[in-house]
Parts: structure tokens; sequence; C-alpha cells
């Protein structure tokens, strides 16, 4: 490695891995994260619909998540 000479064209090419390797890290992140959200969202909707069916005086029909 220490034997390696950088040329523009490796230089690149690193680059290039580097970033794709990010992106990529990003696009699971973000996966995990909408998965979580729908998971969240769909019980917050269990969780007031529930609320409503035992308080319906409570939550006003115009509440939406």
């Amino acid at each position: 490695m220490f034997g390696h000479k950088f040329t523009a064209r490796s230089l690149r090419n690193i680059r290039v891995k580097n970033i794709l390797r990010i992106s990529q890290n990003n696009i699971s992140s973000q996966n995990k994260l909408n998965k979580y959200i729908a998971q969240v969202r769909i019980f917050f909707c269990g969780f007031t619909n529930s609320i409503e069916f035992l308080f319906p005086f409570l939550i006003k029909k115009n509440f939406y998540i």
C-alpha cells in the first residue's frame, strides 16, 4: 500500500467507492427510519381508535396522523 502511487484515476475511484458506501448507508438507515415511522403510525392509529371507542366524546373526528 505504501508503494502505491496515487494517480487522479485511483483517487477518483476511491472517492466514488466512498460516496457509494455512504449513500448505501444512508439508504439503509432511511429504510429503517421509514419502517419505524410506519410502525409508530400504525400503533398510534390503533391507540386513537381504541380511545375513540372507549371515550368517543374526547376525540373530534378531524383528528388525523
